[in-house]
């Protein structure tokens, strides 16, 4: 059974352990469910004449005009998660970040789509996530092409931040030795950036919700713009990509995970107390 943090109320003799954590996040209301409420509430056991009709008139509109996917989430929901689960991460030691890092490395052939892609994108890790060293090795000797993300220095743009990949270990060995620390001090690849398609993308995250396979990043947009552009099929000429997979530890994996319309749902998910999942919609 796949171990998922729990949203319910924190238990305080939780929080010193790496195995078993419970997040303390109530889900915040959207506007469809308030509406939902509302009508409830209207119809439950309180008269109809007492319903403030500011509430119900407020209510029926935003469930007639308003399609619960495009109603926006109030960014302080994606906050409050993205503290939770830091401060879960932050308690987390090397060695258990190490041994989740093996233990997806190890998982990831029993992806559908591992052993016919040819290129893989995969990241650098940062302080306290996933750590990627066991996977980049594995792909290194399983002879993938394997491409790691860079931020673009300077100005954002119109758009947000930019992120291009870059072709890394050719020479069949895991060198970083030229690397430079870049925007956010992540030691990134120097060299242009690639053309060519990527095949598997394996992606970072703060959150992952097992059910929807929905993703909550760094707040930044990176991955979401990067990724929206290639699967609408490379439209700014740039490289494709195929199918996206979230990694993470066992604490990162929660249900509820708050979404909009602009971020990007994963193919596939990969922890290690839950192996390797697929989106049922996807094809293998």
């Amino acid at each position: 059974t796949p171990s998922i943090a729990n949203l319910q109320e924190d238990d305080p003799q939780s929080r010193g352990s790496d195995q078993t954590h419970s997040v303390s996040f109530p889900k915040t209301p959207s506007p469809s469910s308030l509406a939902a409420f509302s009508l409830a509430f209207a119809g439950g056991r309180t008269p109809f004449f007492k319903i403030p009709p500011a509430l119900l008139i407020l209510s029926l509109l935003l469930l007639l005009l308003l399609p619960p996917s495009t109603l926006p989430l109030p960014m302080s929901t994606k906050s409050a998660l993205r503290s939770r689960i830091r401060a879960l991460l932050s308690s987390v030691p090397p060695p258990s970040l190490k041994s989740s890092g093996s233990a997806v490395a190890a998982l990831l052939p029993s992806l559908p789509w591992y052993e016919s892609a040819s290129t893989v994108g995969v990241y650098s890790d940062l302080r306290n996530e996933l750590p990627t060293g066991d996977v980049i090795r594995a792909l290194i000797e399983d002879g993938k092409g394997v491409y790691l993300p860079r931020c673009a220095d300077g100005d954002d743009g119109a758009d947000g931040p930019k992120m291009d990949f870059v072709r890394c270990f050719e020479a069949g060995r895991d060198d970083r030795s030229e690397w430079r620390r870049g925007k956010y001090g992540i030691m990134e690849p120097e060299g242009a950036a690639s053309d060519d398609d990527i095949d598997l993308l394996i992606v970072p995250g703060v959150a992952f919700d097992p059910v929807t396979f929905r993703r909550l990043g760094q707040g930044k947009g990176y991955y979401d713009r990067w990724i929206q552009g290639r699967r609408a099929g490379g439209g700014d000429g740039g490289p494709k990509v195929g199918k996206v997979v979230g990694v993470c530890l066992d604490c990162q994996v929660v249900e509820g995970v708050p979404f909009e319309e602009h971020d990007v749902v994963m193919d596939g998910l990969i922890w290690p107390g839950g192996g390797v999942q697929v989106r049922k919609t996807v094809d293998s």
